[in-house]
């Protein structure tokens, strides 16, 4: 059991008070966190539950800095855990600092006379009489400290920075994964004005300039004369789910039935309901391209970045670079958002090394939109398998799934070299190892809510990690619950048509979770499900799901109407994330979480031909433009009494499932390829 109520994985490695607070400023209590700001309004939520257990007002709380210098190791921010790790590491420091001042000779206010180097889990376990009971001082409205600056169009990005003598740089990046730089010319690029350098080191090439326009200009001119060898990898997205099915790989059981001989039998009865549903590569496709600044200054390289992760980058940088880890400072400044690993440590790696050669300047490197959607590490293509029986009382008997995909993750120190593009710019003939996954215990990969959250008689879940496809994946919002609850959401809506079940009513009669029963009956009541008259062209559908079956819990239904694409008209949703800390917040995640979803499922689809990313601009990736996101009509159920849980990547799944069940219901057609664009529409019917 945690100590006093409170548990966090973070304060393994980061135990002592001084490894998240500082009093060392007259003004104001410094908090510090691992888990790094980049929209999804952290900073907080952190002051708020800092301001709460020390009892002193929110304006007295300072987020500080997340760098390498004095933030405690929390890897990566992901999986919606800023809160259950950092924030509940913090609350423990906070808490145990007032258990040390609340002896009655102690002042409350003389927080600098505590020992920063104390045990914080050692003090929680000793509280035997209660001294570190919490007040409410902070409610959880509070407004997002990191909106006035983007809002007022201050410096608040990375892009946005300028140092002192800063230079900029460009990259050309090669045609496709796996060229070889055979000839460039410098000449022409160097003859602009303002350009200083054209750098090449093997396949990795870039130019530096005085300004960022000279920059883009040179970069234009050199991959102009740039001759590169082309390899044929016969990667494809039109062949992807077969090259998929059969490519070996590592096998994962996530659930597999015992030996029961009744529950096997039992299992045997009902109709079988057999279905295939799948989702192409998708991009990050971040609207303000990845940014890094890098500044090498004697033996000390110094990096800022957009990473979400600031110890793995820097370990990764000290590797590819050969130097000590204590020699790299990485220093995290906000960027435009991104939910998962986008190209924001490769273009840190790419300045580290620019700044590196051109010692004691400032530079700063941005990608080009080309770049950034055609060299992103995509969120894996994935196809699965489902084989259900239901009986015709609407019982489940038996669940049969089986996934197929690559891994969710090729993030910094995931792999046995340093995990970035410029890794194999610089080493010809390398290739960076195929992506792994996160273990199934932390929520896994592809294996993410493959496991249905219902009451089922017998369940078998597996997949097959693919280990030799040459396109790099990772970490995208969600992992592989989205496709999952998409295809477990979808069939469950074809099990409660096959019974003659209002699929509602079919869920809930095969749920014993009363927080999802509840979610699910509020999202009825909230869109006039029982009342809903559909016409040929318009209609609901529903999706829910418990993200990685242990987290916060969503129902959402979807309005949509088709003619010739699909509108999605209206979207209602109710999530249950525990005690909720700040509620606009809450708010921000879930409807901005639904509004990613709604266009993954709508239109979002990387296409590849012969190893080439075709899809490297805006009219060939769109994402949802504001004039296509419907109303969002969002009730939030708060439970004071139990476990804040993360909220980030909740709305994915369901949202998407709610999509394409009312388009299913509409056509009287299942689309099971995501997106539901008039592509595989057309296929589908046709």
């Amino acid at each position: 059991m945690p100590a006093n109520g409170i548990n966090s994985p973070s304060l393994d490695l980061n135990p002592t008070i001084g490894d998240w607070l500082s009093f060392t400023h007259p003004d104001y209590i410094g908090i510090k966190s691992g888990k790094v700001e980049f929209g999804q309004g952290i900073g907080t939520a952190l002051r708020q539950i800092v301001a709460s257990e020390l009892d002193v007002e929110l304006e007295s709380i300072h987020y500080e800095t997340v760098n390498t210098d004095h933030s405690p190791n929390e890897a990566f921010t992901a999986g919606s855990m800023s809160i259950e790790h950092s924030g509940n590491a913090l609350r423990a420091a906070a808490r145990a600092v007032r258990i040390l001042i609340a002896s009655p000779e102690s002042d409350p206010t003389h927080f600098t006379e505590i020992d920063m180097a104390i045990n914080i889990r050692s003090v929680l376990e000793n509280d035997i009489q209660g001294l570190g009971l919490t007040s409410n001082h902070a409610t959880n409205r509070s407004p997002r400290i990191d909106l006035p600056d983007k809002i007022y169009g201050k410096s608040a990005f990375l892009q946005d920075w300028r140092l002192p003598n800063q230079l900029f740089a460009r990259m050309i990046h090669p045609p496709q994964r796996g060229c070889e730089l055979s000839a460039h010319s410098p000449e022409a690029a160097l003859a602009i004005s303002g350009v200083l350098h054209v750098f090449c080191d093997k396949s990795f090439l870039a130019v530096i300039a005085r300004n960022e326009y000279s920059a883009i200009k040179g970069a234009e001119i050199v991959l102009e004369s740039a001759s590169w060898s082309i390899p044929n990898s016969g990667i494809d997205s039109d062949t992807i789910f077969e090259r998929l099915r059969n490519t070996t790989g590592v096998t994962e059981v996530y659930a597999e039935a015992g030996g029961d001989v009744a529950n096997d039998a039992r299992a045997e009865t009902g109709q079988v309901l057999e279905a295939t549903y799948s989702r192409g590569f998708i991009a990050h496709a971040s609207i303000g391209t990845s940014c890094a600044i890098a500044l090498s200054e004697g033996d000390q390289l110094t990096v800022w970045s957009h990473t979400q992760g600031i110890y793995p980058l820097q370990a990764d940088l000290a590797r590819l670079l050969e130097r000590g880890q204590e020699s790299v400072e990485v220093i995290h400044v906000p960027a435009a958002g991104c939910y998962g690993h986008n190209p924001a440590d490769d273009v840190a790696a790419e300045a580290a090394i620019l700044a590196c050669a051109f010692p004691g300047t400032p530079i700063a490197l941005t990608w080009s939109r080309e770049s950034e959607l055609a060299w992103d590490p995509f969120g894996p293509a994935a196809i699965a398998d489902i084989s259900a029986r239901v009986t015709p009382t609407g019982e489940i008997t038996s669940w049969d799934y089986q996934a197929f995909s690559t891994g969710h993750s090729t993030r910094p120190t995931t792999l046995p070299v340093p995990a970035f593009w410029a890794t194999e710019l610089v080493n010809p003939g390398l290739v960076l190892p195929p992506a792994g996954d996160p273990p199934f215990v932390a929520g896994g990969g592809i294996g993410r809510n493959a496991i249905p959250a219902y009451r089922i008689g017998r369940v078998n879940a597996r997949a097959l990690r693919c280990d030799q496809m040459p396109v790099r994946t990772s970490a995208l919002r969600s992992l592989g619950a989205h496709l999952n609850v998409f295809a477990i959401e979808s069939h469950m809506d074809d099990l409660a048509h096959l019974v003659s079940m209002d699929p509602i009513d079919f869920r809930i009669a095969n749920l014993d979770d009363q927080h999802g029963i509840e979610v699910l009956n509020r999202v009825r009541e909230m869109s006039n499900w029982d009342s809903y008259v559909p016409s040929e062209s318009t209609g609901l559908g529903v999706g829910y799901a418990r993200y990685k079956n242990k987290g916060a819990w969503c129902a959402c239904v979807a309005e949509i109407k088709v003619g010739n694409s699909v509108v999605v008209r209206n979207l209602w949703l109710v999530v249950d994330v525990g005690h909720v800390i700040n509620l606009d917040g809450v708010r921000n995640q879930i409807e901005g979480g639904a509004i990613q979803s709604l266009s993954w499922a709508l239109m979002e689809r990387v296409r590849i031909r012969q190893g080439k990313v075709i899809t490297d601009n805006w009219e060939d990736y769109p994402i949802i433009r504001f004039t296509e996101v419907p109303p969002i009509h969002l009730e939030i159920l708060d439970r004071p009494e139990e476990q804040s849980l993360g909220s980030g990547e909740t709305a994915m799944g369901p949202t998407t499932a709610a999509v394409g069940n009312a388009v299913a219901g509409i056509l009287g057609i299942r689309i099971r390829e995501l997106p539901l664009d008039s592509e595989n529409i057309l296929k589908a019917i046709g």
